[in-house]
């Protein structure tokens, strides 16, 4: 039953080259700035299946009740704002992640120039993963958060750091899983008709597989979310 953005960004995950990744930096050190709940400790736990190290800090303004449920050998939580994020995460962090967080954070930019300051005094790799909504969410979720991303603005943010850095952004989604989303959660909710996910699920599910295939082989069009990357600090392009 995830929203057509949320698989989008979960099978995004699973096409990251964690075992480079992991190679390069000589394990896999996660902080997941905007954790929520934690859920994701596991999820890349699982999606990284790597044989060097792993491990995960979560990180949230609020702490969340299921943090206990997560917290493990290989995980841990910590309270803080997103400006003040990278002061309570290891300094061995080599993965930096947030997901469908950036639009929550009321100074972005503020973010990214602590995470400049932590890229720059690393002695080691540093990778980010940043998953936004793109400007469709605005009538696809209604105000959600404080803003909605465009390649415009994400190449603003990719000017803060160095020439040299490995930047990418990739475009997740498209028309179809839009309309699919606006069809079975948008307007039904609007309508006080409930969400279609949880009324037939099987029939929910196979739309959803069709509409990531379809929007799979259009080059164009507006994308339901945008997932951008900056590889720093690395002579080896991962991407």
């Amino acid at each position: 039953t995830s929203s057509p953005s949320r698989k989008l960004t979960d099978l995004f995950y699973t096409t990251i080259p964690w075992e480079k990744v992991a190679e390069t930096c000589g394990g896999i050190r996660i902080a997941d700035i905007g954790c929520g709940n934690g859920k994701y400790s596991k999820y890349f736990r699982e999606i990284c299946n790597t044989r060097y190290p792993f491990y995960y800090t979560g990180v949230d303004q609020r702490t969340h009740p299921d943090w206990n449920l997560w917290d493990s050998n290989y995980a841990t939580f910590e309270l803080a704002s997103s400006c003040d994020a990278m002061s309570v995460v290891r300094e061995d962090t080599n993965v930096i992640i947030t997901t469908s967080a950036l639009e929550h954070f009321q100074e972005d930019v503020s973010f990214f120039e602590t995470v400049k300051i932590f890229v720059k005094k690393a002695v080691h790799p540093v990778l980010q993963i940043h998953v936004v909504p793109s400007k469709v969410c605005l009538w696809l979720y209604g105000v959600h958060g404080v803003r909605q991303y465009t390649p415009a603005t994400i190449h603003k943010l990719f000017g803060l750091f160095s020439e040299e850095d490995e930047k990418v952004l990739y475009y997740l989604g498209g028309s179809n899983c839009n309309k699919l989303h606006f069809s079975q959660i948008t307007f039904p909710l609007k309508c006080r008709l409930g969400d279609l996910r949880y009324k037939n699920t099987e029939k929910y599910e196979s739309r959803l597989k069709k509409a990531v295939s379809k929007d799979l082989k259009i080059l164009k069009g507006a994308p339901s979310y945008l997932a951008f990357v900056i590889n720093s600090n690395s002579s080896v392009n991962l991407f």
